[in-house]
């Protein structure tokens, strides 16, 4: 019947003796990828395949970030053109840094140790969130500078990034310093996104399109102090 748990023990995805951190998941319209990140000595990014019928696909987890030495932690993943796009934070640099891994069907890691995603400025980057539009992978973070704020870019099929380097969407207001990470979701075919956060005082939402403009006012525009620019403009409003 409709709602009935199919596997009320659950199944076991991992098995080794790693405290499990934030786990993520994506369908790739047969089968699910279930990403998480190890709490303990080594804090790695793995991931695990399985059926809509609960049969494990990879008898050991597959390492996606898991360089000696690094925190690696908090990933999101997100499924689009065939492949899953997975990303992180990561400590390799002398700050948190964003990174990016491509995995295809199978389950082959297709970027090496990842792709830098982030800028080397001096302020950490944390939290970051993707959605796919029906073309590319749109990547959403919070930087963790003396004033908040959210950045952007697209990932294509091949790993590249676009623009070069990411863009500024919008300055959290002091009120939103403290609030949970961003959410993006987007619509295929739309060029419709829709970035979340939310907090004590409520959600808030920026809706963009995949040239990184704003479409409409903040939803409510208590939580932004300010909205960037169209990315493929001078920076004047419309």
């Amino acid at each position: 019947p409709a709602g009935q748990v199919l596997d009320p023990g659950g199944v076991a995805l991992a098995t080794d003796s790693s405290h499990v951190g934030r786990t993520t998941l994506a369908s790739d319209g047969a089968n699910l990828l279930v990403v998480w990140s190890t709490e303990g000595p080594e804090q790695d990014i793995l991931g695990v395949r399985f059926t809509s019928t609960g049969t494990v696909l990879d008898a050991t987890p597959i390492d996606i970030a898991a360089t000696p030495g690094v925190a690696e932690f908090n990933p999101s993943v997100g499924f689009g053109a065939g492949q899953y796009t997975v990303v992180w934070q990561d400590t390799r640099g002398a700050k948190i840094e964003i990174y990016a891994n491509r995995l295809s069907t199978v389950g082959a890691v297709l970027d090496g140790t990842g792709v830098l995603l982030s800028t080397a400025d001096a302020f950490d980057s944390t939290e970051p969130t993707i959605s796919f539009d029906g073309t590319d992978q749109f990547v959403v973070w919070k930087e963790e500078g003396n004033v908040k704020s959210l950045s952007g870019l697209w990932i294509d099929t091949a790993g590249g990034a676009s623009p070069a380097l990411p863009v500024s969407l919008a300055t959290l207001s002091p009120g939103l310093e403290h609030s949970s990470g961003p959410c993006v979701r987007c619509l295929a075919g739309a060029d419709s996104c829709l970035i979340s956060v939310i907090d004590g005082v409520g959600p808030y939402g920026l809706p963009m399109t995949h040239s990184l403009a704003l479409t409409n006012p903040p939803l409510p525009d208590a939580g932004v102090v300010d909205a960037a620019p169209d990315a493929t403009t001078d920076g004047a409003p419309d």
